[in-house]
């Protein structure tokens, strides 16, 4: 009767099976660690690439956004300038119409028997020279001029008394302000 002696060396026996279950633990255990560092290497590297591919789009905006700015200046420089057109044709329009106006006035002030050579409008002044058949002829523009509301005061500067065609005649000169 065998009474179950065991002979087998269950120590060395369980020493092996320890070691296997240990190697197979490193082995699992790297694998797995390897696994991990392989995925967040991937994961990283998706995410670099997805970032610069986002940096790119933003560069790409931006140069767009800088042409659009750039138009967007020249079309401003181009308002101004016309701005500044448009007020100085505006400008010539009032002064033409005021030109036109003075004109009227100032042959409605000039008496009979009396014309005008030059008439020259420099710092809201007007200098006339002309010709008039006496000195009344020219007292009498002067009075014109003065109680006109176009013109202000008018002082005679020059007066020379002459003959054309054997007519005694008075050459003068006279500044009238705006």
């Amino acid at each position: 009767m065998n009474q179950g002696i065991n002979l087998l060396p269950w120590r060395e026996a369980r020493r092996r099976r320890q070691r296997r279950q240990l190697w197979a633990a490193i082995v699992a255990i790297c694998i797995v660690a390897a696994s991990v560092f392989a995925t967040a290497w991937w994961t990283q590297s998706e995410e670099i690439s997805f970032q610069r591919s986002r940096n790119a789009y933003l560069l790409r905006e931006i140069r767009k956004v800088q042409v659009q700015l750039e138009e967007i200046d020249q079309i401003k420089q181009r308002k101004k300038a016309l701005v500044a057109r448009m007020t100085i044709i505006r400008q010539l329009q009032q002064e033409k119409v005021g030109i036109v106006r003075t004109l009227d006035n100032l042959v409605r002030a000039l008496p009979e028997g009396l014309f005008f050579v030059s008439a020259q409008r420099s710092q809201g002044n007007f200098k006339l020279e002309g010709i008039a058949q006496s000195n009344a002829r020219v007292s009498e523009l002067m009075l014109n001029l003065n109680s006109s509301v176009s013109f202000g005061d008018s002082h005679l500067e020059v007066i020379n008394i002459g003959e054309i065609d054997e007519t005694q005649t008075s050459r003068f000169e006279l500044m009238v302000s705006d």
